[in-house]
C-alpha cells in the first residue's frame, strides 16, 4: 500500500490569492498513486474460484434380465458450470444383484441374478470437485424352461410310462419347481404326479393330450405337450402277397399297431423286417434278405411295445435269383457268401458253377463250399410260378467241397452280405455278348496266325520306324476279316502324340470321336494306373517302330466289326513275311456313332465311361503279341490271352478303387467298380467253357476248369496254368 505524507502548503506571500489547502491535497495524492500504480510492475486481478459440477435431471430405472447388459450415456445427465470436462465412476449397492462398469461417460450395468441394486454415478472435475446421481437396476424372476421333450406315443391298456421333471426342465435362477399334469381325456389315459415324477396310464383304447407343467415360486410356467394313443391287443390277420417275397415290399394287416412306424417291430424268421408305413390296420414292410436259404416257412411276428402277435407264413427268395438258364445261357451273381437258387424237378438238370478267388500267391487261394438245402413244397407251390429249388431233392443236405491242390478244403462260413444284389444276365444275343464273340474270333485268329508263321523276323522291321506329328495324315491297314495278302485301307490323321500313345482319327469316322483335352485324359489316366500293372505283369512294349508309344486308331471299322476293339498280330510281322502289316504296336477302338452309321449306335459318353478300361486291356494284347512274335515268350492260347487282359483291367481297378492286392474282396466291392470289374466276370465264364455261340449243349470241351494265373519273374512269361479238370 503505497503511504502518503501529508504536505504542508507554504506561507503565502502577501498580496497573493488565498487557495484551499484541501484541494492541494487531494491533487497530491491522486497524483501520487496514480505514480505509485504506473511504476509498480502491472499487478492482475485474482481469478474466480473453481465450481463442482451439478446433476441435471434423473437416470431412469433398468429392468434387465439376468446375464443380459444395458448401457446408459450420462453425459447429458450432469453439467460444469466452469465448462470443465468432466469424468465418471460407478458403484453397484449389490454386485450379486448387477455389476457396473464406465467407459468415457457410458455406463455398462450387466444382471448377474434375479434382485435389486442402485447404481450410483460419480462426475469430477478436474479440480476434483464432484456431484453424484443414482438410478436403480431390477433383474427380474426367470420362468422355468424346457429342456427335453416327450415325443408322442403308445400304451396298451393298464400300461404306464414315466418322466421324471428335473430331467425336462430346468429353472435359471435356481428355484425349487412344482409340478402338475392334465390328461383331455381321463377316461383314455390318466396323469398324476408324484413328487417330481410324471405317471401316464392307458386306461381304454383311444387317444388323449397330456400337458405336463412346471412351476417356479412366483407362478411363472414352463410346459410340455404330446399325445397318447392307447391300443387293444395286438392281431395279425394275413399278408400281401401270402408268401412273402425276401427284399420286396409286403403288407401286414391287423389291428393294435402303433401310429407311429418306429414303435411296431416286424420279424420274418428272427431277421427284423424295415417298416415303411402304418396305419391302424396295416403295415407296410419290406421283407429282409435271408442268407442263403430256400422256399420255407417262417415266424412272422409284430412287437408293440409289450404287445405281440405271430403267425407262420410262407417265405421265399427274390425270384431274381433264380438260375433257371436253357442251355448256352450264362449269369453271373453275388454267389460267394450268398445264394444260387437251382430249379430242382424230377428230370434232374447239370450247370457248370465257377468261383473266383483272387491272389497274387497261389497257395493262398481260398477254398469255398457248394451246399444244397432242399425247399418247402408248399410254399414252392404257393409261389407258382416262380422256379426253385423244389422238394424232390430230399430233406438232407448235398456238400461238394472243391480247393485247390496245396492244401484241404477251407469252408467259408455262411454269413450275411449286405451289399445290393445286381445280377448281370449275359445271354448269347445281347449286345455285350456279341462284342465278345467278335474279339474272341479275332483273337481266335491271331492264335491260328502266330502257329503257322511262328516268329517274326525282327531284322526285317529296322525300316519300319518312323516319326509321327500332328497333322500327319497316314494310309494304314484297318480290317477285322483282313489277312496278309487282302485287306481294306483307312486314312487316319495324327491328333495328338502323348507321352504313351500317338491317337489317329479315321478322317472318315461317321463324327467328332474326342477333344484334344479328353485326349490328354486318357493318356495321363493310362500313365497313373495302367502302366505299373503292365510292366510288373506283362512286360515292356516290343516297340518295334521304334517311338515308345502305341499307335491308338479310332476308327469306325471297329463298330462296322461289331466290336469295341482289337489288336491284329499281323502288324507284328514284317511286310515280307505279312504285306498287309502296319509293322507297328496299333491298337484299333472303337469311336462314337449316336446315329449307328456303321453298327449300333453308340454315344460318346458311353465311351468316355469305357475307353479307359477298354484301352488297358487292348494294350495287355499289344504286349502279350509283341512277347510272342517278337520276344521268347512262350505261344498262348486266345482264352488264355483273353484271360490276361481281362486280369490287367481288374488289377488297374485295384489301383483305381484303393483295392489293393491281399485282401478278401467282395461283391460290395465289385459293385462299387463294376464298370471295370464285369469283364472280368464274364471272361471267366468263357474260361470255364461257356459256349458264347448257342450252337451247342452249352460247353466246350477241353476247356481248363481251374487254373492258378500268378506273377512270374519275367513279365511276358505270365501264364495261367491248369491244375483241374472237371
Amino acid at each position: 500500500m503505497s503511504h502518503v505524507s501529508p504536505i504542508v502548503p507554504p506561507r503565502s506571500p502577501p498580496h497573493q490569492p488565498f487557495v484551499n489547502p484541501r484541494f492541494i491535497l487531494v491533487a497530491a495524492t491522486l497524483t501520487a498513486l496514480w505514480t505509485a500504480a504506473c511504476g509498480d510492475g502491472a499487478t492482475e486481478p485474482a481469478p474466480p474460484p473453481n465450481r463442482a459440477p451439478v446433476a441435471s435431471g434423473s437416470i431412469p430405472a433398468l429392468t434387465v434380465a439376468a446375464g443380459d447388459t444395458a448401457t446408459v450415456n450420462v453425459a447429458g445427465n450432469f453439467a460444469d458450470p466452469d465448462g470443465d470436462a468432466l469424468s465418471f465412476t460407478a458403484t453397484s449397492s449389490n454386485p450379486a444383484a448387477a455389476t457396473v462398469t464406465v467407459t468415457g461417460s457410458v455406463v455398462t450395468v450387466t444382471a448377474v441374478a434375479r434382485g435389486e441394486a442402485d447404481i450410483t454415478v460419480t462426475a469430477r472435475d478436474p479440480g476434483g470437485l464432484s456431484t453424484q446421481a443414482t438410478f436403480g437396476v431390477t433383474v427380474p424372476n426367470r420362468a422355468p424352461v424346457v429342456t427335453d421333450s416327450i415325443q408322442s406315443g403308445t400304451l396298451g391298456v393298464d400300461e404306464t410310462a414315466s418322466w421324471s421333471g428335473p430331467d425336462l426342465f430346468r429353472d435359471l435362477d435356481g428355484d425349487s419347481l412344482t409340478y402338475e399334469a392334465q390328461s383331455s381325456n381321463p377316461e383314455v389315459v390318466s396323469s398324476s404326479v408324484t413328487g417330481d415324477v410324471l405317471l401316464v396310464q392307458g386306461l381304454s383304447p383311444g387317444t388323449a393330450t397330456v400337458t405336463f407343467s412346471a412351476f417356479d415360486p412366483d407362478e411363472l410356467r414352463a410346459r410340455i405337450v404330446f399325445d397318447v394313443a392307447v391300443l387293444g391287443p395286438v392281431a395279425i390277420s394275413g399278408t400281401v402277397p401270402v408268401v412273402l417275397l425276401e427284399g420286396k415290399a409286403a403288407t401286414v394287416f391287423g389291428s393294435g399297431f402303433s401310429p407311429i412306424a418306429s414303435e411296431n417291430h416286424v420279424y420274418v424268421g428272427e431277421l427284423p423286417a424295415r417298416v415303411t408305413a402304418v396305419t391302424g390296420t396295416a403295415l407296410s414292410i419290406e421283407v429282409p434278405l435271408a442268407d442263403c436259404l430256400p422256399p420255407r416257412r417262417a415266424e412272422l411276428r409284430v412287437d408293440v411295445r409289450l404287445r405281440s402277435d405271430a403267425r407262420i407264413v410262407g417265405v421265399t427268395p427274390q425270384s431274381e435269383e433264380d438260375l433257371a438258364l436253357e442251355p448256352g445261357w450264362y449269369r453271373n451273381t453275388r454267389a460267394g457268401n450268398g445264394c444260387l437258387h437251382l430249379p430242382g424237378n424230377a428230370l434232374g438238370g447239370e450247370y457248370l458253377i465257377g468261383v473266383v478267388s483272387v491272389s497274387e500267391d497261389p497257395a493262398s487261394l481260398t477254398g469255398f463250399s457248394l451246399t444244397g438245402t432242399p425247399g418247402d413244397a408248399t410254399v414252392v407251390g404257393a409261389a407258382s410260378p416262380r422256379v426253385v429249388v423244389g422238394a424232390d431233392l430230399g430233406t438232407g443236405q448235398r456238400t461238394r467241397a472243391v480247393t485247390d491242390s496245396e492244401g484241404p478244403p477251407r469252408v467259408v462260413t455262411s454269413q450275411s452280405v449286405t451289399a445290393a444284389r445286381t445280377e448281370a444276365w449275359l445271354p448269347a444275343d445281347t449286345l455285350q455278348m456279341r462284342w465278345k464273340r467278335a474279339h474272341g474270333d479275332i483273337m481266335a485268329r491271331n492264335e491260328a496266325l502266330i502257329r503257322r508263321l511262328g516268329r517274326a523276323n525282327r531284322s526285317a522291321l529296322a525300316y519300319a520306324r518312323r516319326e509321327l506329328q500332328v497333322g500327319d495324315t497316314i494310309p494304314l491297314y484297318a480290317d477285322s476279316n483282313r489277312t496278309c495278302s487282302e485287306s481294306g485301307q483307312v486314312r487316319a490323321v495324327v491328333r495328338r502324340v502323348g507321352n504313351h500313345f500317338v491317337w489317329l482319327d479315321d478322317l472318315d469316322n461317321p463324327g467328332e470321336t474326342f477333344t484334344d483335352a479328353e485326349l490328354i485324359a486318357f493318356d495321363e489316366f493310362y500313365a497313373s494306373y495302367a502302366t505299373r500293372v503292365h510292366e510288373d505283369y506283362f512286360g515292356p512294349l516290343s516297340d518295334m517302330d521304334e517311338n515308345g508309344r502305341v499307335l491308338a486308331l479310332m476308327t469306325k471299322e471297329v463298330n462296322r466289326a461289331r466290336v469295341a476293339g482289337w489288336v491284329s498280330g499281323l502288324d507284328f510281322y514284317p511286310r515280307e513275311q505279312c504285306a498287309t502289316s502296319n509293322q507297328a504296336e496299333i491298337t484299333y477302338l472303337m469311336v462314337p456313332d449316336p446315329d449307328g452309321s456303321y453298327g449300333e449306335a453308340v454315344s460318346k459318353q458311353s465311351l468316355l465311361e469305357s475307353y479307359h478300361s477298354l484301352v488297358a486291356h487292348e494294350v495287355t494284347h499289344v504286349i502279350q503279341l509283341g512277347g510272342i512274335i517278337l520276344g521268347d515268350a512262350g505261344v498262348k492260347t486266345s482264352w488264355e490271352m483273353e484271360g490276361g487282359a481281362t486280369l490287367a483291367e481288374q488289377l488297374v481297378a485295384y489301383r483305381l478303387f484303393g483295392h489293393g492286392s491281399g485282401r478278401e474282396l467282395g461283391y460290395a466291392e465289385y459293385a462299387v467298380g463294376a464298370g471295370w470289374y464285369w469283364g472280368w466276370l464274364s471272361e471267366m465264364a468263357l474260361f470255364f467253357g461257356w459256349d458264347y455261340r448257342g450252337d451247342g449243349d452249352g460247353r466246350i470241351p477241353g476247356r481248363a476248369g481251374r487254373v492258378q494265373l500268378g506273377r512270374q519273374p519275367r513279365g511276358r512269361q505270365f501264364r495261367a496254368v491248369p491244375i483241374w479238370r472237371p
